[in-house]
């Protein structure tokens, strides 16, 4: 993730981006943007180098290259920002199955519950998985227990 410097009436004028609505952008290399209430920008997206290894900087530093591929990313989606600088980044650990689908799934018999695989949707994610896994645990059907998510594997 990367934020920029809070911007101006004018910067913000020029992207047309006048109230907080979400953005996404879901092409190969996805983004996503929010509008922050102390006037900000905030994207995050793809771009963490891979860790052989299953290491990852213990310091929480963010890779120069994904910093530098989200600043053009922000460019690229509003030109009229060439002067606001970034103010901060961060990145985490992400966890991502092959097919890229996440999954929650619950064994009645073992008492197990699984479920992972947010593909970069870490918190939005968790909190439906946890109301899944609470209705599935209760032995409940209700619409969140008919997702195509739960009962998938994790490939």
């Amino acid at each position: 993730m990367v934020v920029t410097e809070p911007l101006t009436d004018s910067e913000f004028e020029s992207v047309g981006w006048h109230r907080g609505e979400l953005l996404g952008d879901m092409a190969h290399s996805f983004s996503y943007l929010q509008r922050a209430a102390d006037r900000r920008i905030a994207l995050g997206g793809r771009g963490v180098p891979y860790n052989f290894g299953l290491s990852f900087d213990r310091d929480g530093r963010t890779a120069q290259k994904a910093v530098g591929q989200l600043a053009a990313r922000l460019l690229e989606l509003f030109p009229g920002l060439t002067e606001t600088k970034l103010h901060h980044t961060w990145s985490g650990v992400l966890g991502v199955p092959r097919d890229w689908t996440a999954g929650v799934t619950y064994g009645a018999s073992t008492g197990i519950v699984i479920a992972g695989g947010y593909v970069g949707h870490g918190l939005t994610g968790t909190n439906l998985a946890a109301r899944t896994v609470r209705d599935l645990l209760l032995g409940e059907s209700t619409p969140l227990t008919r997702l195509p998510w739960v009962g998938h594997p994790a490939l």
